[in-house]
């Protein structure tokens, strides 16, 4: 069995991205050869009823009061939902991962979804999440271009390696 991140080239403006951490190159699975859906999961996330317009199946999620009232899925649910993934077709976990130290995403996936990954036994690929929580600046502080980052600003060249190096970590 074999679990692994998904094999991306990093570029930015013709030069590539280089730590000590981050491999040249990674044996991983080749994707063509993974059979069905790719299911994006996200155990660390609270499922609140009352802002939920989907319900997962009981048993595999605890609700949570509010949004800041966090309860995540717990071991035993991470295994029984990649269990009900596999029995449905899908083929690949995808991770939305967000690596700013801020954020609690990797001390959550760190308890719950990675010590499982023998137990679960599914391909997996981290999402960089860029958007939500980044520490690069934006074009504006407002409005359509807040969502938008200067890859040629060196502030940010400098985030996005610290961040992909840390996911290589």
């Amino acid at each position: 069995m074999f679990l692994g991140f998904l094999v991306f080239s990093l570029c930015l403006r013709g030069s590539y991205v280089k730590s000590a951490t981050i491999p040249d190159r990674i044996d991983g699975q080749e994707l063509n050869d993974i059979y069905g859906w790719w299911a994006a999961i996200y155990p660390n996330w609270p499922f609140v009823p009352s802002l939920a317009s989907v319900w997962p199946v009981p048993s595999l999620w605890t609700p949570s009061p509010t949004w800041d009232d966090l309860i995540p899925q717990s071991p035993a649910q991470i295994r029984m939902s990649a269990q009900q993934l596999t029995e449905y077709g899908s083929g690949l976990d995808i991770l939305e991962f967000n690596p700013n130290p801020a954020y609690p995403d990797f001390v959550q996936w760190k308890q719950g979804y990675f010590p499982q990954l023998a137990s679960i036994g599914r391909p997996f690929f981290l999402a960089y999440e860029h958007i939500n929580g980044t520490r690069m600046r934006p074009l504006a502080p407002a409005g359509p271009l807040s969502l938008k980052y200067d890859m040629s600003d060196p502030y940010n060249r400098a985030i996005f390696t610290e961040d992909v190096d840390f996911m290589f970590r």
